[in-house]
């Protein structure tokens, strides 16, 4: 019998299976052909590991204030982290922004550290096995995949969400937790672009606004304010202003985008055009001129009642409805999950099932845009092993 088996092999998986204690025999299961599929794609293949920042200021980057992982974040934050690469060899590099990327900028050899630490205590996953169900015993835990029946006395569900399905994250751990009596949040999809309406964007694509106000309004009414970057797509809007309120963006809502004009924005000689230059890029400030009806290059003075009302509206709301989502292939990560209800905020055990664990994307925990997300993963991962390590006695170094 195993001591602990893990199914998953992404970023909470992984990081268990390295903690827990080299004496334990513990099993690795993937479905994927190889480990760390998800992770190898994070960060479009740079893999942003976390964020600087003192321990207070990670946990409102969560759903609930980061209240549910507060301890896995306190027992592991980004410093622990940080420590955790550098020792095993991994420089890191740290962006203007605070993000944490491998110097590299090659996710591939953030795995190739959890392949290494797991070659050392002779852990390698099994991959290409596909877990279909557990059955809790009266000691521990019978685990049955396409290809055989193991047998363990821990059970780690750390399978992930539903975004990116082609890379293994399709709901099983979900499909697992439900069938076996556990309740789940609703799932959906966060840390994505929305569709919107006006997206003639032809001449707007890969504009970028720094540190822009902007509203998020349902049926009518003002549900939460924002200042962030804000980057315009083919089609609609994204950057990180838009990942971080995506979780609670609808089909229907409006945007509401301020740029802030100072009272005198159109006194002196220039044209309309130009006085918006230092407000804004000169192709934005155009499209937003035309929206209005008006020429760049009529001056502020010649333009009617009408049009001086239309731009004023432009510049300090001008509106964007959401007409579509970014769905699972175009979002970063996945709300909703195993409801912490049914978790035990101090260890990730099920309180229904003695001796499951809970981690990762699975659980109804989400972060912001940043590096948080990984880091949350890594930091319920060691709270498993560090749990089991003083948990299970006489075994182990």
């Amino acid at each position: 019998m195993w001591d602990v088996i893990i199914v998953g092999a992404g970023p909470s998986g992984l990081m268990c299976g390295v903690t827990l204690k080299s004496g334990l025999k513990v099993l690795i299961l993937e479905k994927n052909e190889i480990s760390g599929k998800k992770l190898l794609a994070s960060g479009g293949g740079r893999c942003n590991l976390t964020h600087t920042g003192n321990l207070e200021a990670l946990y409102p980057r969560y759903n609930a204030g980061g209240r549910y992982i507060k301890r896995a974040l306190s027992l592991f934050d980004n410093q622990a982290l940080m420590a955790f690469f550098t020792a095993r060899g991994l420089p890191l590099t740290v962006d203007e922004g605070g993000r944490v990327f491998p110097e590299s900028q090659l996710s591939r050899d953030v795995l190739e550290v959890f392949s290494r630490e797991l070659r050392i205590l002779g852990r390698r996953p099994v991959t290409g096995e596909h877990v279909r169900g557990f059955t809790p015993l009266e000691t521990g835990f019978e685990v049955t995949t396409d290809e055989k029946t193991y047998r363990g006395r821990i059970l780690l569900l750390a399978t992930g969400g539903v975004t990116y399905p082609t890379l293994g994250t399709t709901g099983d751990g979900h499909a697992l937790a439900r069938a076996t009596g556990h309740d789940l949040t609703p799932t959906g999809y966060g840390l994505g672009g929305i569709k919107t309406e006006p997206d003639n964007f032809e001449t707007l694509q890969g504009i970028s606004l720094k540190g822009v106000k902007f509203e998020l309004y349902k049926k009518g009414r003002k549900f939460r304010s924002y200042r962030s970057d804000l980057l315009f797509t083919g089609e609609g809007l994204s950057g990180p202003g838009i990942l971080n309120a995506s979780r609670d963006i609808e089909i229907g809502d409006e945007i509401h985008l301020d740029f802030e004009p100072p009272e005198n924005l159109f006194a002196g000689p220039k044209n309309c055009l130009n006085a918006m230059k230092g407000l804004m890029p000169a192709a934005l400030g155009a499209w937003l001129l035309d929206s209005c009806g008006i020429s760049g290059t009529a001056f502020y003075p010649q333009l009617g009642k009408r049009e001086k009302t239309a731009l004023a509206r432009a510049l300090a709301s001008k509106v964007f409805t959401v007409t579509a989502l970014a769905g699972p292939m175009k979002s970063m990560i996945t709300t909703g999950g195993v409801s912490f209800k049914d978790v035990s905020l101090k260890t990730l055990e099920s309180r229904k099932i003695p001796g499951l664990f809970f981690a990762g994307e699975i659980l109804d925990v989400d972060g912001e845009s940043g590096g948080y997300n990984l880091q949350a993963a890594f930091s319920m991962g060691h709270l498993v092993a560090r749990t089991l390590n003083e948990r299970i006695s006489g075994l182990g170094d």
